[in-house]
């Protein structure tokens, strides 16, 4: 499944990465309350209700949380499945701490978290009603056995669902990578200098440069877009997954949603082909992408 274009990256480097600059930088006391549109889309009675036609009672659901990293999406998930537990792993130490001080704040008692990796989930000796993978798959060093891990754990109709990073989306993104690795600023986990390096770099750039034109905006020169630079231009383990590939995911056991997720499917169901089938996301006429 993995693109050519990618360097491998071992973990060790990917979780120093996050363990120096977590992910994401929001505030302890932000809540997503208010945050409709988030809060549907980490909903699980929808997408269950899609692709079974019965509405599920999120009350002691157990939900996974992959890559959870400082525990917003967590808390997103907490609030979107009243009564659900939340299970949170993610590969950075400090980020597992984030997560706990989080869901702790905002008053969710039944959550838990661990600093493993992807391929330890079965040492939870847990399955799950949902798990939930938000921009993870494409940084690991395998994302098809990623999803073969997630899938082992998941319920009889139980719903995972992913993202990927597209091939066409982020081809400017992934230039942009390739050039500051062949500066150097890659070689070691990159923070506050290499973001400067960057900046200068892209401000020298004349405007009608592609690499600029298409990857850059002013906004990203401001003190508070480091975040925004070390998660696109400076992206330990960055992937893109061509349409082709993606489909072999739809093969492997997740259909592919047209927004560029993989849209979730029960551990023993009938495998949800990609070419034609209902995207999980819309009902009727809207259909997965071929």
């Amino acid at each position: 499944m993995e693109s050519s274009q990618a360097p491998q990256i071992d973990l060790d480097r990917i979780r120093e990465q996050y363990d120096r600059s977590p992910y994401p930088r929001i505030p302890l006391e932000n809540s997503p309350k208010a945050d409709y549109n988030q809060l549907f889309i980490h909903n699980m009675v929808t997408p269950y209700y899609l692709r079974y036609q019965r509405v599920v009672d999120t009350q002691d659901k157990l939900i996974l949380d992959v890559g959870c990293g400082s525990g917003y999406k967590s808390l997103q998930l907490a609030e979107a499945n009243p009564g659900a537990k939340i299970v949170g792993i993610d590969l950075s130490p400090l980020s597992i701490d984030l997560a706990k001080q989080r869901l702790a704040h905002h008053g969710f008692e039944n959550a838990e978290f661990h600093a493993m990796s992807v391929d330890d989930i079965p040492q939870l000796g847990m399955t799950f009603d949902y798990i939930n993978c938000d921009e993870l798959l494409y940084i690991l060093p395998n994302p098809s056995a990623g999803l073969h891990v997630m899938k082992s754990v998941l319920k009889p109709q139980g719903l995972l669902r992913t993202n990927l990073h597209s091939a066409y989306q982020r081809q400017g993104y992934h230039r942009s990578q390739a050039l500051f690795q062949m500066l150097g600023l890659t070689e070691k986990n990159p923070g506050e200098e290499e973001v400067g390096i960057v900046i200068e770099t892209m401000k020298a750039l004349k405007d009608n440069v592609s690499l600029k034109a298409q990857n850059w905006r002013p906004q990203y020169e401001a003190p508070n877009r480091e975040e925004t630079i070390l998660m696109n231009h400076l992206l330990l383990g960055d992937k893109d997954l061509p349409l082709p590939r993606c489909c072999n995911a739809a093969r492997n056991g997740s259909g592919v949603c047209q927004y560029g997720q993989l849209a979730a499917v029960g551990s023993q169901r009938s495998i949800q082909r990609c070419r034609g089938s209902p995207c999980l996301y819309r009902p009727e006429p809207a259909r997965c992408v071929t």
